[in-house]
């Protein structure tokens, strides 16, 4: 991320009511940061975009991409499956109302994360 991007993207959290950091990962740190003094935005490089989430049945994971090429290794939900994904070769043709949905992941553990939480499937403590 460059400087430019980071004061937008803080602007625009703050504009919107939320905290400075909101929506940021900085190398380093181990989850979501929320406050970005004047010193990091020297450091503009260090920062990103944190992965979009969304909650299911009280569960917050990771949203589904928006955009894929053709050809693509992807892992698409399936919660009829044993382990809640399926491996696939992405065709835009076939496949769009899964990407749509936000149903399709680039990794297989994100895609079976989200299929638990749409069954509200939660390991007990």
């Amino acid at each position: 991320m460059n400087q430019a991007e980071l004061l937008r993207h803080v602007a625009d959290n703050i504009e919107a009511g939320r905290q400075a950091g909101y929506g940021l990962y900085c190398d380093g740190y181990p989850s979501q940061i929320t406050q970005v003094d004047d010193f990091s935005f020297y450091d503009a490089e260090l920062y990103s975009l944190a992965p979009k989430t969304v909650i299911i049945n009280g569960i917050e994971v990771e949203r589904g991409i928006d955009a894929i090429e053709d050809g693509s290794v992807c892992y698409v939900v399936n919660v009829s499956s044993k382990n809640f994904a399926t491996k696939t070769v992405w065709n835009y043709s076939c496949d769009s109302t899964w990407l749509e949905r936000g149903l399709v992941f680039l990794g297989e553990e994100k895609a079976i994360a989200m299929a638990k939480a749409m069954l509200n499937f939660q390991d007990g403590e």
